[in-house]
Parts: structure tokens; sequence; C-alpha cells
């Protein structure tokens, strides 16, 4: 009975979520009023705030009559800058600025006189306690998202250790639990995949690895790091279908992994190469080493593969006999053991040899 080749997984890009953006619940105001170089109000500028107690950069820009206004910012100490409109040149800079909590602070620059004005602070008038409110709710509810994703973060961080240990019925279980949290990351449903392919529940793999391409639609316009992660998607799909039957299928979403990133086109062809030569189409199988061994000459599987379908191409001598290997089939088996020479179709590629040319000698290292 002809031995059925396994089929090689291609990793999740990343194995942490990004984290939103810090929120703090003390959040402060400051306004002013900016009058340029000719004494009249400088419309357009910007105005920075670089806090330095802890890494932070704020900006809104001035109006017509050169005020501007920021609602939101965190409780700390900064320096603010206020930047020309047309060369984005900084114009002046105002140093250990203290926002204070509750108030917001009137900061107001002259740069007809390169001056700072005496800061006032007053409470906000409904207007800037509405906007003040509005910051102050949006910061919450960063705090609060920063949380989920650190605990999903530290949930993926365990997976990858249950994954390393082989632990799979196990991971799968906490990625559940992650996806019982929160339903918009595709990360969470891929690794989920990935999950049951490692425990080969191939069916339960294919409708997570669904999930999360779906998550994820990509254009002409997605960044390139994107389309690599949803390629390994796509190339997790293609190999759990492959172990679960579904040979067109998995054909089919092999091709899209490879065209979203070609760089996993070695992997993707080796794996085509493994599901044709589990079908027993071993032309098919051919063709797919060929492409892989073009994407990759190291592919130690797909020289496996080549050399495994070349057999099936052997023919015999009529007049001696014997067996008259396919041209490449020796080389291909010679290459394999070169390559993987620990792997685990060492021994039956020694055998192939031996029974097409007489004894061989490896060097094969033992553990």
């Amino acid at each position: 009975m002809k031995r059925r080749l396994g089929i090689h997984m291609a990793g999740l890009a990343g194995i942490l979520l990004l984290s939103s953006l810090a929120g703090w619940a003390q959040v402060t105001g400051v306004k002013g009023r900016v009058i340029g170089a000719n004494g009249k109000p400088l419309a357009g500028a910007v105005v920075k705030f670089h806090r330095t107690d802890i890494s932070g950069t704020y900006q809104v820009k001035t109006n017509k009559k050169g005020q501007y206004g920021h609602y939101g910012l965190p409780f700390g100490e900064y320096n603010i800058t206020v930047y020309d409109p047309k060369t984005g040149k900084a114009l002046y800079t105002w140093n250990k600025v203290h926002t204070q909590y509750g108030q917001v602070l009137h900061v107001n620059f002259n740069l007809q006189q390169l001056e700072h004005q005496p800061v006032n602070a007053a409470k906000m008038n409904a207007k800037e306690l509405a906007k003040y409110k509005k910051a102050l709710a949006e910061r919450l509810k960063a705090m609060k998202e920063n949380a989920k994703v650190g605990q999903l973060n530290q949930m993926l961080i365990e997976n990858h250790q249950l994954a390393v240990q082989g632990q799979w019925q196990q991971a799968a279980q906490l990625m559940q639990k992650a996806i019982s949290l929160d339903q918009t990351h595709a990360l969470l449903y891929a690794t989920l995949g990935n999950d049951y392919s490692g425990g080969k529940m191939w069916t339960q793999a294919i409708p997570a690895y669904q999930k999360a391409i779906a998550m994820r639609p990509v254009t002409a316009a997605t960044p390139l790091p994107e389309k690599k992660a949803v390629a390994s998607y796509y190339s997790g799909l293609a190999t759990a279908q492959a172990n679960a039957g579904q040979i067109p299928a998995a054909e089919a979403n092999f091709k899209k992994a490879v065209a979203l990133d070609p760089g996993q086109a070695g992997l993707a062809y080796s794996n085509e190469a493994v599901i044709f030569y589990n079908s027993n189409q071993s032309d098919a199988a051919l063709k797919y080493a060929e492409k892989a061994l073009a994407a990759d000459p190291n592919n130690s599987n797909a020289w496996f593969i080549k050399a495994m379908s070349l057999m099936n191409k052997a023919s015999v001598d009529p007049k001696t006999g014997k067996v008259v290997p396919a041209p490449g089939t020796i080389e291909a088996f010679k290459k394999y053991i070169a390559l993987d020479p620990n792997g685990p179709n060492v021994g039956e590629a020694q055998a192939s040899i031996q029974a097409l040319t007489g004894p061989v000698q490896t060097n094969v290292h033992q553990h």
C-alpha cells in the first residue's frame, strides 16, 4: 500500500494583536490664540503638544481667527510648539507647560514679539465641557479596549506555548475562549484553524480559516504585510482541505496563497505535489514538485516527491530484464538525502536507490 506523505503548514504571520492607542482616564484642555509676525491672527498654523513625562505627541490647527483648542490631552507636562502653516518650520516653543485637571489652560502666542502670554486657567464653558466629556469617554473606551487586547495577546502567547508542546486540543480550547471574548480579530480564527490542523482535525479547521479570510478582504491597496498574513490563512485552509479530501478547493486556495505572497510558492507547490502524489496522480505530482524546486531548490520534500513520481516512469530493459529508472530519479533521491540526511523518508530513498542500482552508501546521522 502506498504510504501517504504529510503536508507542511505555513506559520501564521504574527502572534500578537495590535494594541489600540493607549488611553488615560484623566484628560485636560488647552486653548489659545496665535498672533503672527505681522501682528495678525495666524490661520492654519499647526500647534503641537509634545509630552515630556511620557512619550506622546498631539496636534491641532488654528482657525481663521488664529484660535486653537484641544480638549482631550492626557494630564501631564508638555512642550508646545507653533509651526508655520506654509513651510512647516517651527516658529516658537513654550516648554514645560503643566496641564490642570478639570480646567482649560489659556495659552496664547504672539509671534510678532516672539513670546507667549501669561497663562490663565479657567473653568470650561458649556461647549468646552461637552468636548472634554466626549474626549474623556473615548479615553475610557480605549482603556477598556487595551485591557481586552492585552488579555487576548496573553492568550495567544499561551496558545503558542501549547502548540509547541503539541497540545493541540488544549490550544484550540484556549482560542475558542479568546474568540468568545472578541469576535473581531481574524488572527484568533486563523490561530484556531492552525490548532485544529495541528491536531489533524481538518474538517474543524476549514471553517476557522474561512472565517479569518472573510474578515480580511484584500484589495490592490492592501499593504503587503497584510497580504502575506491573509496568504498564510489561504495556505492553512488549503492544507486542511487537502487532508479532508477536498482536492479542487485545496488547489484553488494554494494558488490564491501564492498570488498574495509569492514567497510561499515553494511551500504551496510542494503541498500541491503532495496532494497529487497521495491521489496517485504522479504526472501532476511531478509537475508541482518541479514548480516547488524552481521556487526553492533546497526543498527536500519536493525532491523526494519528484523522485517517487519518477519511479512510476521506470521501464524494463527487454534484453536484460533490469529496471531502467527514468532520467533524474536517482539524482532526485540523492539530493533529498543530502538536504535532509535525518529526514523521515531517508530509509525509503535509500532502499529505492538500492533497488535501482544496487547497494548505496549514505551518510545518515544517527541520534
